[in-house]
């Protein structure tokens, strides 16, 4: 029986140290529980993919083939208190094929993240405390 799972892959975690990938790609990611819904796209996302961790304390590690990737675009303005701070006014979700973390922008909104919908995964809980430094 298949499954199923969502990953957010944030875009400067690809730009800095993450591998492209492809729908029909197989990818073995490093995730920790994430269980939130992203009410500006109205996505739940179970996991969030991270390089940069220090402890292996609720690591899992998600192997799977990619079925679906969403480019997440944000649209911002300055703050009220603070111009010099940008806050989210919204946000629309596109459908691309290939992930690389360098996405175009469009009609001035700006990439963000991909929600990555992967299947046939299979997870493995770390249950040693591996330390892990900066890529």
């Amino acid at each position: 029986m298949e499954n199923y799972y969502t990953v957010l892959y944030e875009g400067w975690q690809m730009q800095c140290c993450g591998q492209p990938f492809s729908i029909n790609d197989m990818v073995r990611w490093d995730v920790f529980t994430f269980n939130k819904t992203l009410t500006d796209v109205n996505q739940t996302i179970e996991y969030i993919y991270n390089a940069h961790y220090e402890t292996s304390d609720g690591l899992h590690i998600l192997q799977g083939t990619v079925h679906q990737i969403n480019a997440i675009y944000t649209k911002y303005k300055p703050s009220a208190a603070n111009p010099q701070f940008l806050i989210p006014v919204s946000s629309l979700l596109r459908s691309v094929v290939d992930a690389n973390g360098y996405e175009e922008e469009i009609n001035g909104m700006t990439f963000d993240s991909y929600i990555v919908v992967l299947r046939n995964v299979s997870i493995k809980k770390v249950t040693n405390q591996i330390v892990r430094g900066l890529k």
